[in-house]
Protein backbone atom coordinates (compact mmCIF):
# COMPACT_ATOMS: atom_id res chain seq x y z
CA UNK A 1 0.00 0.00 0.00
CA UNK A 2 1.20 3.52 -0.81
CA UNK A 3 -0.20 6.85 0.38
CA UNK A 4 0.22 9.83 -1.96
CA UNK A 5 -0.17 13.38 -0.68
CA UNK A 6 -0.38 16.65 -2.56
CA UNK A 7 0.22 19.50 -0.15
CA UNK A 8 -0.22 23.26 -0.57
CA UNK A 9 2.72 24.77 1.28
CA UNK A 10 1.45 28.33 1.72
CA UNK A 11 -2.01 27.46 3.10
CA UNK A 12 -1.06 24.11 4.69
CA UNK A 13 -3.99 22.38 2.97
CA UNK A 14 -4.04 18.85 1.54
CA UNK A 15 -5.05 19.08 -2.11
CA UNK A 16 -5.33 15.30 -2.41
CA UNK A 17 -4.79 12.21 -0.29
CA UNK A 18 -4.73 9.04 -2.37
CA UNK A 19 -4.30 5.40 -1.34
CA UNK A 20 -2.62 3.35 -4.07
CA UNK A 21 -1.17 -0.09 -4.61
CA UNK A 22 2.32 -0.42 -3.16
CA UNK A 23 3.79 -1.14 -6.60
CA UNK A 24 2.14 1.85 -8.31
CA UNK A 25 4.35 4.40 -10.04
CA UNK A 26 5.04 7.76 -8.36
CA UNK A 27 5.84 9.16 -11.79
CA UNK A 28 2.44 8.21 -13.18
CA UNK A 29 0.69 9.74 -10.18
CA UNK A 30 2.65 12.96 -10.75
CA UNK A 31 1.46 13.01 -14.36
CA UNK A 32 -2.14 12.67 -13.20
CA UNK A 33 -1.77 15.59 -10.80
CA UNK A 34 -0.15 17.76 -13.48
CA UNK A 35 -3.58 17.93 -15.13
CA UNK A 36 -4.86 19.92 -12.12
CA UNK A 37 -2.17 22.63 -12.21
CA UNK A 38 -3.34 26.17 -12.88
CA UNK A 39 -1.33 28.89 -14.70
CA UNK A 40 1.18 30.53 -12.34
CA UNK A 41 1.28 27.65 -9.83
CA UNK A 42 4.62 26.22 -8.71
CA UNK A 43 5.18 22.48 -8.21
CA UNK A 44 8.08 20.94 -6.26
CA UNK A 45 9.02 17.49 -7.58
CA UNK A 46 11.31 14.84 -6.11
CA UNK A 47 13.30 12.29 -8.15
CA UNK A 48 10.53 9.70 -7.91
CA UNK A 49 8.20 12.00 -9.84
CA UNK A 50 10.79 13.10 -12.41
CA UNK A 51 9.64 12.84 -16.02
CA UNK A 52 10.80 15.09 -18.85
CA UNK A 53 7.48 14.53 -20.63
CA UNK A 54 5.65 15.70 -17.49
CA UNK A 55 7.83 18.80 -17.13
CA UNK A 56 6.91 19.78 -20.68
CA UNK A 57 3.23 19.38 -19.79
CA UNK A 58 3.69 21.66 -16.76
CA UNK A 59 5.29 24.32 -18.96
CA UNK A 60 2.50 23.93 -21.55
CA UNK A 61 -0.04 24.70 -18.81
CA UNK A 62 1.90 27.93 -18.04
CA UNK A 63 2.74 26.55 -14.61
CA UNK A 64 6.19 26.25 -13.04
CA UNK A 65 8.35 23.57 -11.44
CA UNK A 66 11.45 23.02 -9.35
CA UNK A 67 12.61 19.44 -9.69
CA UNK A 68 15.61 17.26 -8.96
CA UNK A 69 17.07 15.30 -11.86
CA UNK A 70 19.05 12.08 -11.87
CA UNK A 71 22.83 12.28 -12.06
CA UNK A 72 22.87 10.33 -15.35
CA UNK A 73 20.40 12.61 -17.16
CA UNK A 74 21.75 13.81 -20.52
CA UNK A 75 22.43 17.57 -20.25
CA UNK A 76 23.14 19.61 -23.39
CA UNK A 77 23.96 23.15 -24.43
CA UNK A 78 23.10 24.38 -27.90
CA UNK A 79 25.89 26.11 -29.80
CA UNK A 80 25.34 28.94 -32.27
CA UNK A 81 25.65 26.65 -35.28
CA UNK A 82 22.86 24.44 -33.94
CA UNK A 83 25.24 21.74 -32.71
CA UNK A 84 24.37 19.96 -29.45
CA UNK A 85 27.16 19.91 -26.87
CA UNK A 86 26.86 17.16 -24.22
CA UNK A 87 28.04 18.55 -20.87
CA UNK A 88 30.38 16.67 -18.54
CA UNK A 89 28.97 17.47 -15.09
CA UNK A 90 31.94 15.87 -13.36
CA UNK A 91 34.34 18.36 -14.97
CA UNK A 92 31.96 21.27 -14.42
CA UNK A 93 31.67 20.61 -10.68
CA UNK A 94 35.23 19.45 -10.00
CA UNK A 95 36.41 22.82 -8.63
CA UNK A 96 33.07 23.97 -7.20
CA UNK A 97 33.58 24.77 -3.47
CA UNK A 98 31.33 22.97 -0.97
CA UNK A 99 28.13 24.80 -0.13
CA UNK A 100 28.36 26.82 -3.35
CA UNK A 101 26.04 27.01 -6.35
CA UNK A 102 26.69 26.85 -10.08
CA UNK A 103 23.94 28.01 -12.44
CA UNK A 104 23.54 27.16 -16.13
CA UNK A 105 20.68 29.45 -17.22
CA UNK A 106 19.88 27.70 -20.51
CA UNK A 107 20.38 23.97 -20.98
CA UNK A 108 18.48 21.10 -22.58
CA UNK A 109 17.83 17.73 -20.95
CA UNK A 110 17.01 14.35 -22.45
CA UNK A 111 18.56 12.38 -25.27
CA UNK A 112 15.48 12.75 -27.49
CA UNK A 113 13.21 15.36 -25.84
CA UNK A 114 15.79 18.17 -25.49
CA UNK A 115 13.60 19.98 -22.95
CA UNK A 116 14.79 23.56 -22.41
CA UNK A 117 15.25 24.48 -18.76
CA UNK A 118 17.52 26.10 -16.20
CA UNK A 119 20.03 24.03 -14.19
CA UNK A 120 21.20 24.86 -10.66
CA UNK A 121 23.98 22.69 -9.20
CA UNK A 122 24.59 22.71 -5.45
CA UNK A 123 27.71 21.10 -3.98
CA UNK A 124 27.01 19.49 -0.61
CA UNK A 125 28.95 20.45 2.48
CA UNK A 126 31.08 17.79 4.15
CA UNK A 127 28.37 17.17 6.77
CA UNK A 128 25.62 16.86 4.15
CA UNK A 129 27.77 14.55 2.05
CA UNK A 130 28.49 12.27 5.03
CA UNK A 131 24.74 11.97 5.71
CA UNK A 132 24.06 11.12 2.08
CA UNK A 133 26.77 8.44 2.00
CA UNK A 134 25.30 6.90 5.16
CA UNK A 135 21.86 6.86 3.55
CA UNK A 136 23.25 5.29 0.37
CA UNK A 137 24.98 2.62 2.44
CA UNK A 138 21.72 1.68 4.18
CA UNK A 139 19.80 1.68 0.90
CA UNK A 140 22.65 -0.14 -0.91
CA UNK A 141 22.60 2.60 -3.50
CA UNK A 142 25.57 3.17 -5.78
CA UNK A 143 26.56 6.18 -7.85
CA UNK A 144 29.81 7.90 -8.90
CA UNK A 145 31.62 9.85 -6.19
CA UNK A 146 31.16 13.21 -7.93
CA UNK A 147 27.40 12.59 -8.32
CA UNK A 148 26.97 11.84 -4.62
CA UNK A 149 28.46 15.25 -3.77
CA UNK A 150 26.04 17.38 -5.78
CA UNK A 151 22.33 18.13 -6.05
CA UNK A 152 21.01 18.81 -9.54
CA UNK A 153 17.92 21.02 -9.64
CA UNK A 154 16.08 22.30 -12.69
CA UNK A 155 13.39 24.95 -12.96
CA UNK A 156 11.52 26.86 -15.63
CA UNK A 157 11.24 29.90 -13.35
CA UNK A 158 13.44 32.70 -14.65
CA UNK A 159 16.30 34.09 -12.56
CA UNK A 160 14.42 37.40 -12.52
CA UNK A 161 11.64 35.84 -10.46
CA UNK A 162 13.72 33.24 -8.58
CA UNK A 163 17.46 33.95 -8.05
CA UNK A 164 19.77 30.93 -8.17
CA UNK A 165 20.66 31.23 -4.47
CA UNK A 166 16.97 30.77 -3.51
CA UNK A 167 16.26 27.71 -5.69
CA UNK A 168 17.80 25.15 -3.30
CA UNK A 169 16.17 26.76 -0.24
CA UNK A 170 12.80 26.74 -1.97
CA UNK A 171 13.17 23.09 -2.94
CA UNK A 172 14.05 22.20 0.67
CA UNK A 173 10.41 22.92 1.58
CA UNK A 174 9.53 19.62 -0.08
CA UNK A 175 10.80 18.00 3.13
CA UNK A 176 7.69 19.29 4.91
CA UNK A 177 5.75 16.40 3.37
CA UNK A 178 8.41 13.94 4.59
CA UNK A 179 8.10 15.36 8.10
CA UNK A 180 4.33 14.80 7.99
CA UNK A 181 4.85 11.14 7.09
CA UNK A 182 7.49 10.82 9.81
CA UNK A 183 5.10 12.09 12.49
CA UNK A 184 2.34 9.80 11.21
CA UNK A 185 4.64 6.82 11.62
CA UNK A 186 6.41 7.70 14.87
CA UNK A 187 3.48 9.26 16.78
CA UNK A 188 0.39 7.62 15.27
CA UNK A 189 2.02 4.31 14.19
CA UNK A 190 0.08 4.34 10.92
CA UNK A 191 2.37 1.64 9.49
CA UNK A 192 1.59 -0.84 12.30
CA UNK A 193 -1.60 -2.81 11.63
CA UNK A 194 -2.84 -6.11 13.08
CA UNK A 195 -3.97 -8.86 10.68
CA UNK A 196 -7.64 -8.09 9.89
CA UNK A 197 -10.08 -8.51 7.02
CA UNK A 198 -9.64 -6.14 4.08
CA UNK A 199 -12.93 -4.32 4.68
CA UNK A 200 -12.08 -3.65 8.32
CA UNK A 201 -8.59 -2.49 7.38
CA UNK A 202 -10.03 -0.06 4.81
CA UNK A 203 -12.43 1.42 7.38
CA UNK A 204 -9.58 1.76 9.88
CA UNK A 205 -7.23 3.33 7.32
CA UNK A 206 -9.64 5.92 5.92
CA UNK A 207 -10.87 6.87 9.37
CA UNK A 208 -7.30 7.28 10.54
CA UNK A 209 -6.39 9.38 7.49
CA UNK A 210 -9.29 11.76 8.17
CA UNK A 211 -8.03 12.23 11.73
CA UNK A 212 -4.42 12.61 10.62
CA UNK A 213 -5.27 15.27 8.04
CA UNK A 214 -7.26 17.12 10.71
CA UNK A 215 -4.31 16.99 13.14
CA UNK A 216 -1.87 18.09 10.42
CA UNK A 217 -4.12 21.02 9.52
CA UNK A 218 -4.36 22.21 13.15
CA UNK A 219 -0.62 21.70 13.61
CA UNK A 220 0.27 23.84 10.60
CA UNK A 221 -2.09 26.67 11.50
CA UNK A 222 -0.91 26.76 15.11
CA UNK A 223 2.76 26.75 14.07
CA UNK A 224 2.14 29.55 11.60
CA UNK A 225 0.12 31.61 14.10
CA UNK A 226 2.86 31.28 16.74
CA UNK A 227 5.43 32.35 14.16
CA UNK A 228 3.38 35.41 13.11
CA UNK A 229 2.34 36.48 16.63
CA UNK A 230 5.43 35.60 18.68
CA UNK A 231 8.19 35.11 16.09
CA UNK A 232 8.85 31.67 17.56
CA UNK A 233 9.38 28.50 15.58
CA UNK A 234 7.84 25.42 17.15
CA UNK A 235 8.93 21.88 16.35
CA UNK A 236 6.74 19.99 13.88
CA UNK A 237 7.20 16.81 15.90
CA UNK A 238 6.50 18.39 19.32
CA UNK A 239 3.56 20.32 17.93
CA UNK A 240 1.96 17.20 16.40
CA UNK A 241 2.45 15.27 19.64
CA UNK A 242 0.76 18.00 21.72
CA UNK A 243 -2.11 18.36 19.22
CA UNK A 244 -2.66 14.60 19.50
CA UNK A 245 -3.08 14.98 23.28
CA UNK A 246 -5.71 17.70 22.72
CA UNK A 247 -7.42 15.82 19.90
CA UNK A 248 -10.04 14.08 22.07
CA UNK A 249 -10.92 17.41 23.76
CA UNK A 250 -11.37 19.10 20.38
CA UNK A 251 -13.52 16.18 19.21
CA UNK A 252 -15.72 16.37 22.32
CA UNK A 253 -16.28 20.11 21.90
CA UNK A 254 -17.15 19.80 18.20
CA UNK A 255 -19.15 16.57 18.20
CA UNK A 256 -20.49 15.98 21.74
CA UNK A 257 -21.06 19.21 23.66
CA UNK A 258 -21.37 21.35 20.48
CA UNK A 259 -19.63 24.26 22.21
CA UNK A 260 -17.38 26.78 20.52
CA UNK A 261 -13.84 25.34 20.40
CA UNK A 262 -12.14 28.68 21.10
CA UNK A 263 -11.33 27.84 24.76
CA UNK A 264 -9.69 24.51 23.87
CA UNK A 265 -7.77 26.02 20.95
CA UNK A 266 -6.59 28.91 23.13
CA UNK A 267 -5.17 26.47 25.70
CA UNK A 268 -3.57 24.50 22.88
CA UNK A 269 -1.98 27.65 21.46
CA UNK A 270 -0.53 28.60 24.85
CA UNK A 271 0.75 25.06 25.45
CA UNK A 272 2.45 24.92 22.05
CA UNK A 273 4.06 28.34 22.47
CA UNK A 274 5.43 27.27 25.86
CA UNK A 275 6.45 23.65 25.28
CA UNK A 276 6.84 23.25 21.52
CA UNK A 277 9.89 25.46 21.00
CA UNK A 278 12.23 24.09 18.36
CA UNK A 279 15.90 23.61 19.22
CA UNK A 280 17.97 25.73 16.81
CA UNK A 281 21.23 23.88 16.26
CA UNK A 282 22.10 25.57 13.00
CA UNK A 283 21.79 29.15 11.81
CA UNK A 284 19.52 28.66 8.84
CA UNK A 285 16.21 29.99 7.62
CA UNK A 286 13.04 28.48 9.04
CA UNK A 287 10.35 27.03 6.75
CA UNK A 288 8.24 30.14 7.37
CA UNK A 289 11.13 32.40 6.37
CA UNK A 290 11.38 30.48 3.12
CA UNK A 291 7.59 30.46 2.71
CA UNK A 292 7.59 34.27 2.77
CA UNK A 293 9.99 34.13 -0.18
CA UNK A 294 7.69 31.58 -1.84
CA UNK A 295 4.67 33.86 -1.48
CA UNK A 296 6.54 36.74 -3.12
CA UNK A 297 7.79 34.41 -5.85
CA UNK A 298 4.27 33.08 -6.48
CA UNK A 299 2.87 36.61 -6.77
CA UNK A 300 5.56 37.48 -9.32
CA UNK A 301 4.85 34.29 -11.29
CA UNK A 302 1.11 35.02 -11.47
CA UNK A 303 1.91 38.52 -12.75
CA UNK A 304 4.33 37.06 -15.29
CA UNK A 305 1.65 34.69 -16.60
Amino acid sequence: MKIQLEYELISGEFLETAVRDGTSSDCRYGQERTQTLEPGELSLRDLGYFSIYDLEKIADRKAFYVSRIRWNTQVYQKEKGGKWNLLDLEKLTKDLPEGQILELPEIYIGLHQKHKTRLVIYRLTQTEWAKRLEHHKKAKKKMPKYASRINLLITNVSSKHLPHNEVYELYSLRWQIEIIFKTWKSIFKIHEVKPVKLERFQCHLYGQLIGLCFVASITYRMRRLIWEKKQKEVSEYKCTYIVKIYFSSIHDVLCTTFQHPVSVLTRLFQDLAKNGRKARRYKCRTPFDILSITQECTKRLHKAV
